[in-house]
């Protein structure tokens, strides 16, 4: 468009662009509901669930956040009514630190 277009041209330029927004939305509505997002645990159930009820991009999300906790281990140091206290540590790498 340029400053001389008529309101009709706009008009027609503004319906094709907002079709085309609409168009890209519903197609990507359709890929997150029937798509399968790959699973790098395939036979995890908690992560079959998932994959079921999330969108792929929410899905990839809890996947990695899955992942990266895989690598650490905690023990229960201290226990009250409602709180808890853990020590975790990254068994990652060999890395043994420890942190609260």
């Amino acid at each position: 468009m340029c400053a001389t277009t008529d309101l009709c041209d706009f008009h027609n330029i503004f319906c094709d662009v907002v079709f085309e927004w609409r168009r890209k939305e519903n197609d990507e509505d359709h890929r997150c509901t029937k798509g399968n997002a790959e699973k790098v645990f395939p036979l995890i159930y908690l992560l079959i669930h998932a994959a079921s009820m999330y969108t792929i991009e929410a899905f990839v999300l809890l996947e990695k956040q899955f992942i990266d906790s895989a690598g650490y281990k905690y023990k229960e140091v201290q226990s009250a009514s409602c709180h808890k206290t853990l020590e975790v540590w990254d068994v990652r790498n060999g890395n043994e630190g420890h942190g609260e």
